[in-house]
């Protein structure tokens, strides 16, 4: 898990490479404990919402939504 200390630091606006896992429920819908794999995206951050512990990446046409339990890796670039 990524110190506390980047997290602390993002702000709306910033370019940033980011990991994290996304769950994959499955056929059954049930999910597990290892089903899943961790994506690493670049965008820049938007939608940031300290007080939910998530924020938004922006890419060029998509984005992807963040909670920080879910990140592996971040970095600002």
């Amino acid at each position: 898990a990524p110190s506390n200390a980047v997290l602390n630091e993002l702000r709306n606006g910033d370019l940033i490479e980011v990991t994290y896992f996304l769950l994959d429920p499955g056929t059954d819908g049930a999910g597990g404990y290892a089903e899943g794999e961790y994506l690493t995206v670049t965008g820049v951050v938007a939608k940031l919402e300290p007080a939910f512990h998530s924020f938004r990446v922006s890419m060029d046409d998509t984005w992807v939504d963040l909670v920080f339990e879910d990140i592996h890796a971040i970095q600002k670039l």
